[in-house]
Parts: C-alpha cells; structure tokens; sequence
C-alpha cells in the first residue's frame, strides 16, 4: 500500500514552508534565574525557627528558666557566636547581665552589671530602640570585653506593656552578620520575650497569691478541726445529760419542761453533726482524713446510724437488707456518717413526713447498693447536679425554710469515693428523691 507524505505545513502566508534558520555555533545561551532563592530560603528557615524558639520560651514560667532557655535556642538555632539578656535594676541605671549563651562562658562574671550610659546595651536600653553594627572596630561606641573576638552586635530592647525591662544582645565575629531581616527576626524574639516574661510575672505573682491563700487556708482548716473537736465533748455531755433528764419521771410529767429538754436534746444532736460535718471536712481538705477498714454488719450500722436521726412523728422508718448483702468492707464510723447524713437529708426534705426506706441490695459479685428513699417534695432533674458540691443547696420557696450549710452530700460523696464507689440521686419534683450508692461488699470467707 503506497504510503503519501503529507505536505508541510503553512505556518505563515501561502508559499513554500519556512526553514528553522541553522543554529549558531560557539557559546550556548545560559538562562539566568534573577529570584533570590537563597534570601527566601533563609527568610523562610528563619520564621521556623521564630515558632520553634517562641514555643520553646513560651513553655516555661519560671523566670530565670525562661531567661536561660531564651538565650539558649537563640544562640544555637541561629548559630549566633554569643547571646546575652540584660534585665534593668530596679533604679533604671544599671543592666544585670542574667542569662547568657555562647562560646565563652565566663567572659562575664556571674553578676555582672554595666551602666546604661555605655555600649550599645545601654543605647538600646536608655533609647528604646535597636542598635546594630556590622563592624564594630569602627564603632566608638562599641564596648569591647577581653577574650572575645565580636566583629558585629546586635542590641535590640526589651519591653513589657511599651516600658523597656532589658535588652537581648547578639554578637557574631563574622563581618556583616546582621541585615535587615536579622534585625527583623531578632526584634520579633525580644517582642515575644517581653511577652513570656510578662506571663512568667504574672504567674509568679498568681504563684505567691496562691501560696498566701494555702497558708490563710490551712490556718482556718487547722481552727476549724481545733473547734470542731472541742465543741464535741461538751456537746455529747449535753446530749447524756439532756436524754437522761428527759427519762426523768418528774420530767415527763410536766409537758413544758419536756419540750424544752427534748429541743435541747435536738439542738444539740445537730450542733453534733455539724460539728463533725465540718471536721470531716478540714480532714478531706489537708488529705489527713484516715480511714480503718474491717467488716462491717449493715443491719447494725444502720440502727446505729438512724438513733442519731431526729424523726417527727409525721414519719416512718423501715429497711429491708438481703441476706447476701449484709457484710461490707469499709470504715464502719465512715459509713455510719454516710448513712447518717442521707437519712437526715431524707427526713428534712420531707416536711411533710411520709415513709423513708433503705433497702440494701446486692448489686454484682464485688458490690453492694444502698437506696435511701423519701416522698418529699423532690429536685428539678435541671439542679440535681450541683447536689454533690460543696455549700450547694438547691434553693426554691419550699426549702427556704429548711436549714443547712449544704456540706452533707458533699461528705458523703468523699466517703463513698474513698469506699472505690459511687454515688448519685433519682428524683421526681413532688414526688420524692432516692439516693443511691455503690460500696463494696465483705470477700467471702473474711
């Protein structure tokens, strides 16, 4: 099969096509890429290492640390030959020299101070500006240090909220080491210096605030647990004395006088309770609240509990225990607290009276749960979770005149914590509350 070739091409007007023209021979043409890659290389590896010596002062809050990591990154990430930061004294005339990094480590003395009057330190501290020499040996305001070989300096301010507090200064023995995005660079670090610093002042005044409050805190702690358990033995003779009068024949036949005992035996059960309420507390607080575990019987535990209960006649108490729940393992005084606490909660919230209930089940191999349960008036489900802290009561015209310091709940949680439990409250508004909690039951054969 004959093959055709097909005509050239008309790449201009019609007629013969054109001829590439011969190549020249000699030299060939070299294109010339006139982009400074090496000043953007250099100005991109340079805003990498800002971030990385930023992030680094930035993790500490320690002062001198800081100061002293400062110096550090700046020195070896730019491969700076010395780099030094001097603080103000508190008069202004002096710079201490208070972090350095570089090849000579003793070239200063350790407190060195220079008048802000000299050098370019103190040109950039007293003018609030930066000060830059490429060949300091022309200078004459250089100062020179012995045994150091500096050809170029970099002094660049310090300064916190616009007031100058130091300077960061940079030395190289390289002629021409510093152009303008060195000073650029270099400006930026001191400005986010000036920022740490600030930040670590600030912690350090948050520091010693905190440390005054800890003190204030572990006095009122250690007056607290000091009245708390003085008020108790006087309150229990109160109470024996109070509970024996009012078993007092002549006592009980006369109406008034056996109101009045009975109050005083009321109030002094409840300044008992809040007086052991709140040197559980100081405990909770310094960490020095101990507890003894051994097997405890929960039928016991709960007449114990419930004999300290003031009950009014408008309630009923009954429990119900299962056999195989009857044994736990924990601080039987603890938990009777515990116990105390949710009982009295259960009578208190219920002004009305009504039955209250604890039912004591088992609830898995390793654990027992204990519901104490009232048909009082109830919690929003919106407020039940403020209940467990501290001094948090839920206020609304029906509670407001039911006293308390809204510590109870908060106690019990700590101990079914410290107990590797749980604790929580079901509520329906107006129909009652049922507090639940978690403990672990006795290991067989203890």
């Amino acid at each position: 099969m004959p093959i055709k070739k097909s005509p050239p091409k008309n790449r201009g007007k019609s007629g013969p096509a054109r001829r590439k023209p011969p190549a020249r021979r000699g030299k060939r043409a070299v294109a010339v890429n006139k982009t400074p890659w090496a000043g953007e290389q250099k100005r991109l590896a340079q805003i990498r290492l800002i971030s990385e010596v930023t992030n680094r002062m930035s993790a500490d809050l320690e002062l001198q640390e800081l100061l002293d990591i400062a110096a550090t990154s700046i020195q070896k990430t730019f491969n700076y030959f010395d780099v030094t930061v001097f603080l103000l004294t508190p008069d202004g005339k002096m710079l201490d020299l208070s972090a350095h990094a570089g090849n000579f480590t003793d070239f200063l003395p350790h407190g060195y101070q220079q008048d802000v009057k000299k050098g370019f330190i103190g040109k950039a501290a007293s003018r609030g500006e930066i000060v830059m020499s490429n060949d300091v040996r022309k200078d004459p305001g250089y100062l020179a240090y012995e045994y150091h070989n500096t050809k170029s300096e970099i002094a660049l301010p310090i300064a916190i909220d616009g007031r100058v507090i130091g300077v960061l200064n940079v030395e190289d023995t390289r002629l021409g080491a510093f152009d303008d995005t060195d000073a650029l660079v270099l400006s930026t670090l001191s400005d986010q210096l000036g920022i740490a610093m600030k930040n670590a002042h600030l912690y350090e005044e948050v520091r010693q605030a905190n440390m005054k409050l800890i003190e204030v805190d572990t006095m009122k702690s250690d007056f607290l647990g000091i009245v708390s358990h003085d008020f108790r033995s006087p309150l229990s003779s109160i109470m024996l004395a109070a509970r024996s009068l009012l078993k007092n024949d002549v006592i009980q036949s006369i109406p008034r006088a056996k109101e009045y005992m009975q109050l005083i035996v009321d109030q002094a059960v409840r300044l008992n309770q809040l007086a052991e309420d709140t040197l559980s507390i100081t405990k909770i607080e310094s960490g020095q609240m101990t507890y003894y575990f051994k097997i405890v019987n929960m039928e016991r535990l709960i007449q114990d509990a419930v004999s300290m209960v003031r009950f009014s006649k408008r309630h009923e108490f009954e429990y119900h225990i299962d056999p195989d729940a009857l044994f736990v393992k924990g601080d039987q005084t603890k938990l009777r607290q515990l116990f105390q606490n949710v009982v009295s909660n259960a009578v208190k919230y219920s002004p009305a009276g009504g039955k209250v209930r604890a039912d004591v089940l088992s609830h898995s191999p390793d654990e027992i749960l204990v519901a104490v349960s009232d048909e009082g008036m109830g919690v929003p489900a919106e407020k039940l979770g403020k209940l467990f802290r501290k001094f948090s009561r839920v206020d609304s015209s029906e509670t407001k005149e039911i006293k308390g310091a809204g510590l109870g709940l908060w106690i019990c949680r700590e101990i079914v914590v410290a107990h590797g439990g749980r604790i929580w409250i079901e509520s329906e508004q107006g129909r009652g509350s049922t507090v639940k909690f978690i403990i672990r039951r006795a290991p067989e054969g203890s």
